[in-house]
């Protein structure tokens, strides 16, 4: 199995991300079929014992070729102060993978009993599969497009849609790359990075030291990470969600740790429009949890 992928690091298209995956039937005798990990077994900490089971849920629709659910799992608990612990437990990951071939049969994997043909499954460990037809050219390729949220699964299929839509073969870009494929996609992420990464000119370095500076230029653009959704957000401070003016941001996934190692010194001079959105939602996250501890 061979995969072209490419995720959408900034807006407009930060909450969808693309795959092209090349199958060789040739080499293999099943038909090829695509694993989604929904909720999985996850280590919190450096210690392999100390093991948590995030809850999940799944649901497929043959019929739109989606695969679609939510599961618990945070990858930064870890590093959740113990203060917003409780807060921060109340996150959901809701996403909707949408597929170009339609299955020739599916499942759902809920601890080690496979379920075929089962449309829905909830708990943990929890997976779901999609079998596809096998290709007479001995090459199969199957495409996913995957859209993410913190509010729903709705909206979550509303952010795919409006991010990396289904194809229009009419309808194609300035640069003649039809809208949907994932040349589309990609050359949309391309952009986006050369905005950033061609405001820089290094000289006298090596490729090795090239390669781990622009490593961590594009780290210092992970955290904080985008909570805003088209006008609205959901915060776990107060279990709604609020809307937001058009061109306001909200974000989440701060470490005091790196106010130590100066990224926000960098992030002034980086990605200064991203400043404005930080501050206030700091503000938000203050005020929405005074508001709710005076409500409890």
């Amino acid at each position: 199995m061979v995969s072209d992928s490419t995720t959408n690091p900034s807006a407009p298209a930060s909450r969808a991300a693309h795959f092209r995956i090349r199958f060789n039937t040739a080499n293999i005798v099943d038909s090829p079929y695509i694993y989604v990990d929904v909720a999985r077994s996850s280590i919190r900490g450096s210690n392999p014992a100390n093991r948590t089971q995030p809850e999940g849920f799944v649901v497929i629709s043959p019929g739109q070729q989606e695969i679609c659910g939510y599961n618990t799992e945070r990858q930064d608990d870890i590093i959740t102060p113990v203060s917003s612990r409780e807060s921060a437990s109340n996150f959901y990951g809701f996403f909707c993978i949408r597929f170009n071939t339609k299955f020739q049969w599916h499942g759902v994997i809920k601890g080690d009993e496979i379920q075929r043909n089962v449309n829905h499954g909830v708990g943990g460990p929890l997976g779901a599969y999609a079998f596809f037809p096998p290709s007479p050219q001995k090459l199969s390729i199957v495409s996913a497009r995957i859209g993410t949220s913190f509010i729903s699964i709705d909206q979550a299929r509303k952010n795919l849609e409006l991010e990396i839509p289904d194809v229009i073969s009419d309808m194609t870009d300035r640069n003649g790359l039809m809208i949907g494929t994932l040349e589309h996609t990609a050359a949309n992420v391309r952009r986006q990075w050369a905005e950033k990464l061609d405001g820089f000119r290094i000289e006298g370095a090596s490729d090795v030291e090239k390669e781990i500076f622009y490593t961590a230029v594009a780290r210092t653009l992970q955290y904080p990470s985008e909570q805003h959704e088209y006008m609205q957000y959901w915060s776990a401070y107060d279990g709604h969600v609020h809307h937001i003016e058009y061109g306001e941001e909200s974000y989440t996934g701060y470490s005091i740790w790196d106010t130590f190692r100066a990224a926000w010194a960098w992030q002034i001079l980086f990605s200064p429009e991203r400043i404005p959105g930080f501050i206030n939602s700091m503000l938000a996250d203050y005020q929405q949890v005074h508001i709710y501890s005076f409500r409890s």
